[in-house]
């Protein structure tokens, strides 16, 4: 799934995510996995539009957590492909499309919140709207963030 197009703050985010379904002892990432692998690194567009939201990235894991379980921490899975789910790719390709729609350089962490947010029924976006993220909440806070040049692009 990395390549041309993707920011270095969504490739980094997408290798975070494949450590937290290790940590879980997953065999998969899905889209609860993509949500911790954003709140990994706060100091993204992401992580700027969760906060103008006015949710935290603890009350996010918290959420993931009550809807996953707590990780095990004994059993891992490694390897060096662990497959995406549909909806986690769904989720990438929908914030792939949230980038073209907004003429984006590459997609970036901002996007992947919002594709999040659009696969409303996986595990990473029940968690963001029951941190209070909604889709339009997101995207005028994503604007403002964008607006305000608060954090680097990415």
């Amino acid at each position: 799934m990395l390549g041309a197009g993707i920011s270095p703050a969504v490739q980094r985010s997408l290798l975070l995510a494949q450590d937290e379904a290790a940590r879980y002892g997953h065999p998969y990432i899905g889209t609860e996995h993509l949500v911790l692998g954003l709140l990994g690194e706060q100091a993204n567009v992401a992580g700027a539009v969760i906060k103008e939201c006015g949710a935290d990235h603890a009350s996010i894991r918290g959420w993931v957590e009550r809807i996953i379980g707590a990780a095990p921490g004994s059993s891992r899975v490694t390897g060096p492909a662990v497959p995406y789910t549909s909806r986690a790719k769904k989720s990438i390709e929908l914030a792939m499309s949230e980038a073209a729609g907004m003429n984006a350089g590459a997609l970036g962490t901002g996007h992947l919140l919002l594709g999040l947010l659009l696969e409303a029924h996986g595990p990473g976006g029940l968690a963001l709207a029951e941190s209070g993220i909604d889709l339009d909440r997101a995207r005028r806070a994503f604007a403002a963030v964008q607006a305000a040049g608060a954090v680097d692009p990415d």
